[in-house]
């Protein structure tokens, strides 16, 4: 991404992106100006430029612009894609920009540019999965709704470790069975080649507090047996950095739970 040195320019291109709303004319309008004060302070940030575009296009299929709006808009988009060809987000914003003025075959391209980009040419911590939602809309208007429902089911996937911090969280918030659920949502499973196996250990330890000793072993099994080694509390225990020792006991007293030792609390 071709961002800029200018810190004004970056601080208006912030505010433009927070100010973005579909239901607010006034908010909307204030974002467009703010993305093209960031133009002004900085006339080489693509970004500004594409996101510019994207906010006219917006905002004349909302009715909030008349339709020449979308010469300028295509005109910002362009730019942006001169100044930064290597950034998936300015061809989204082509694309979209193409859409609104009714060329889909036009749109697809650069979307398919934007998304080899998004793919193979963009850190992953970068990418956002507006890009697959809107490309997918193209695609429905392409006939190609099975397409789009591939796209669509990708772009609502969370990274599993995100259930998996959320299951944390739930466990020593002492709420068992909303941990379970949470970790019930982890795409991986045992066998894959992406599994992280500490997942087992949590819910081993969910069930060992729940009271069902089966399903506490059965995971910590899954878990000794994919590692190749028995669960080691003490070694564990040191890897927790819990302010709250009443914390740290919870966690090794679930997972000793789970173990063929007689479960000191609960």
């Amino acid at each position: 991404m071709r961002g800029t040195t200018n810190q004004d320019a970056w601080r208006r291109y912030l505010e433009g992106e927070r100010l973005f709303s579909i239901n607010s004319e006034p908010r909307m309008e204030k974002a467009r100006a703010k993305f093209a004060e960031a133009i002004e302070l900085d006339c080489e940030f693509a970004r500004a430029h594409g996101y510019l575009s994207y906010v006219l296009t917006r905002s004349v299929q909302l009715g909030w612009l008349g339709d020449s709006e979308l010469v300028r808009a295509e005109k910002h988009a362009r730019k942006a894609v001169e100044l930064d060809p290597h950034d998936y987000a300015v061809f989204w914003d082509l694309g979209y920009c193409l859409l609104g003025q009714g060329d889909l075959d036009g749109a697809l391209k650069e979307y398919e540019t934007a998304l080899d980009l998004y793919e193979n040419f963009t850190d992953l911590l970068d990418r956002k999965h507006g890009l697959l939602a809107e490309i997918a809309e193209a695609y429905i208007f392409d006939g190609r709704p099975k397409d789009a429902i591939k796209l669509l089911k990708r772009a609502k996937r969370t990274p599993d470790w995100y259930s998996w911090n959320l299951g944390w969280a739930y466990y020593n918030a002492r709420e068992y069975d909303a941990a379970l659920k949470e970790l019930e949502c982890i795409r991986s499973r045992p066998g894959d080649d992406e599994h992280v196996f500490d997942v087992q250990l949590m819910i081993a330890a969910c069930y060992a507090h729940k009271g069902n000793k089966v399903m506490a072993k059965n995971n910590l099994n899954l878990f000794e047996t994919a590692l190749n080694t028995t669960l080691d509390l003490e070694r564990l225990r040191k890897r927790v950095t819990f302010r709250n020792a009443a914390d740290a006991d919870h966690w090794i007293d679930g997972l000793r739970g789970a173990t063929d030792e007689t479960q000191k609390s609960d």
